[in-house]
């Protein structure tokens, strides 16, 4: 209450940290709509911005700024990056073709699921020479997209 004018007076703190300001409002709905004001302008770092050193923070806003060039988010930027990496992981731990091929055909050859017949092996053996021969040191991954390639 105001002691010269006996007006409920309502106010809005704008300091944070020591600077900003003291708003008074004589209505409530324009404090009311004041602070809504103020609340959409102060970002909510639920306390994760005081974990960030200085350098860690510089380094935010610089990443910041070059992922804004291209109308991307730093979330949006850092998830692209971990999915190529995802994909870059993938294509190192992938196995060439001549070691699949090879696989392949000694699974036929062992008829673990089931007995082939003589020309069918052979059939199967031709396509793994001729796999090996063309693809041998090539790799086979599938992608995130899921589509198969190789590299």
């Amino acid at each position: 209450m105001d002691r010269r004018s006996n007006q409920v007076r309502y106010l809005v703190d704008t300091r944070r940290r020591g600077a900003g300001q003291r708003l008074y409002f004589t209505k409530e709905k324009d404090a009311v709509a004041e602070s809504k004001k103020l609340a959409q302008e102060i970002p909510v770092d639920r306390g994760l911005g005081i974990e960030l050193n200085n350098e860690l923070r510089a380094m935010a806003h610089q990443c910041n700024a070059r992922s804004a060039a291209f109308d991307k988010t730093i979330e949006e930027a850092t998830t692209f990056y971990i999915q190529h990496l995802m994909e870059l992981k993938g294509k190192d731990e992938s196995q060439t073709v001549d070691l699949l091929a090879r696989a392949w055909f000694a699974e036929k050859k062992a008829g673990k699921q089931k007995s082939l017949r003589k020309d069918t092996l052979e059939s199967i053996g031709k396509v793994t020479k001729t796999l090996r021969k063309h693809f041998g040191s090539k790799k086979l991954w599938m992608s995130l997209e899921k589509n198969l390639l190789l590299t």
